[in-house]
């Protein structure tokens, strides 16, 4: 009896402590992460972005929530090592359609294009940059962060 009770001791604690070591875990994310979704696309037209997540936290000092929000668009308190839902888990797959976004106002059209992964990213990224880059030049499209395609999707190789 009293070996059956050890051994179930044993384990509730074992147990136990892979459940903490799991939670303070969090998770590892990449310095730099291949921003390639297989699934979000069917073919990838342009090359890969390579997003250097570290730079942007450690010498840009972006806070997670500048990149990661919820789903009215709040930026989520995160630091590093949380958990955090893909971008695909939220936002369509592809593109928006052109036929839905034609005759849309501009506002309604960039709602209709960040409901899907591609508009997503090239919203919060570019804007971003663009943002970025006018305060520094005062021009959006001028200054240290990219912001036409090439910057950013290097050429893909034949």
């Amino acid at each position: 009896m009293k070996k059956r009770m050890r051994v179930v001791l044993t384990i509730t604690g074992l147990s136990f402590l892979l459940a903490v070591g799991l939670a303070l875990a969090g998770t590892k994310v990449a310095d730099v992460i291949r921003m390639e979704h297989k699934d979000a696309f069917a073919k990838h037209t342009k090359g890969i972005v390579m997003f250097t997540h570290k730079k942007h936290h450690e010498e840009y000092k972006l806070d997670c929530g500048e990149c990661h929000h919820d789903d009215k668009g709040v930026p989520l308190k995160l630091k590093p090592g949380d958990d955090v839902k893909p971008c695909l888990e939220c936002h369509l797959k592809g593109k928006a359609d052109k036929k839905a976004l034609k005759g849309l106002s501009k506002d309604a059209k960039k709602k209709e294009m960040v409901r899907y992964y591609y508009g997503a990213i090239h919203e919060n990224c570019k804007g971003c940059h663009e943002e970025f880059n006018k305060k520094k030049t005062g021009s959006a499209r001028k200054g240290p962060a990219p912001v036409s395609c090439t910057k950013c999707h290097p050429k893909k190789a034949r």
